[in-house]
């Protein structure tokens, strides 16, 4: 289905900020890894991943080779449940929507939440193990980025969350979901774009704790992917080497990926004033193919504002243009 221009940007300014660009707020630049990476440390990773598939299912083997995506999911708020257990990820479900085990049963009720919210699209959802960072039997906790937060939230209080997450309630018939623009054009009916909306309820309030650091998740959704379930241990603990004043956690799967070694590196860059230091300046750089071997390779360069490009899958970030 043709859409004209003006339609086009009617649909970027109702989907507000996923319309636009996303710069950085480091001054980044993107370079071949080629130009950098030397034999020896090629072939480390290549024994590596030799050994890693001896001792996994011949339908989940590791293959560097795969070109990774040009891109990652739109979204502007990543919201993450912290597990009661650092150390259960191992056996969170594969599929945490359906689950029917405390905490995880919430993570379905939460996102169900998000899609009657205003501003519901565009918020990724997972479970994440981070040590010191326990929700309880009493109380659910989640990490809310870019608001570089931790709300305490008592189940029953979930469904006023998502609201709180979501700007408030909003009504709308047949209401679209950046997933369905994700489809492209031809899948994007205008008589839904323009369905009439009813302006969002009074937003339920929750305060949170300051979370202003960089961390690091490590994708280990284990009964997901044994593949991630068995690099996520190895390269938490060569981060906790080589950066020892990151936090990281492992989380669970964040979608569109056949391979492993994947990692979100938030960089929290102070708060902003523009929006009376409601949210955070965070860029989210989602790299994958790391292994232990590679791992500090890429985040020195990291650290020389330089992406190696074939580790590079995209990012998000609070920067636009």
């Amino acid at each position: 289905m043709y859409m004209s221009p003006c339609r086009r940007l009617d649909v970027f300014v109702r989907l507000g900020n996923l319309g636009l660009r996303r710069q950085f707020h480091r001054p980044y630049k993107v370079k071949p890894s080629s130009v950098d990476i030397n034999n020896s440390l090629v072939t480390e990773c290549e024994c590596f991943v030799k050994t890693l598939n001896e001792r996994l299912p011949e339908t989940s083997q590791l293959d560097t080779s795969l070109v990774l995506p040009g891109k990652v999911p739109e979204y502007h708020k990543h919201v993450l449940l912290l597990s009661k257990d650092s150390k259960e990820w191992r056996h969170w479900p594969s599929k945490l929507e359906l689950a029917h085990e405390y905490p995880h049963n919430m993570v379905g009720p939460l996102k169900e939440g998000l899609k009657s919210s205003k501003d519901g699209s565009g918020i990724l959802v997972n479970e994440l193990a981070l040590t010191g960072y326990e929700s309880t039997d009493q109380c659910l906790k989640f990490l809310v980025i870019p608001d570089m937060k931790i709300y305490e939230v008592t189940a029953d209080k979930v469904p006023d969350f998502a609201l709180f997450l979501g700007n408030g309630a909003q009504k709308a018939e047949n209401k679209l979901s950046f997933y369905d623009f994700l489809k492209g054009s031809d899948a994007v009916d205008m008589a839904e774009i323009n369905a009439p909306k009813t302006p969002a309820t009074d937003v339920p309030q929750f305060k949170g704790e300051d979370f202003h650091s960089d961390i690091a998740l490590v994708c280990g959704h284990y009964l997901r992917d044994a593949r991630c379930g068995e690099l996520a241990p190895l390269l938490i603990e060569k981060l906790n080497s080589v950066k020892p004043d990151l936090k990281t956690g492992i989380v669970s799967h964040f979608g569109g990926h056949k391979f492993a070694g994947n990692l979100i590196y938030y960089q929290f860059n102070g708060m902003d004033a523009a929006k009376d230091n409601r949210s955070g300046n965070v860029d989210g750089i989602w790299l994958s193919k790391l292994l232990p071997q590679n791992l500090e390779f890429v985040f020195q360069k990291l650290d020389e504002n330089i992406i190696l490009q074939d580790f590079y899958r995209g990012h998000m970030s609070t920067a636009y243009i």
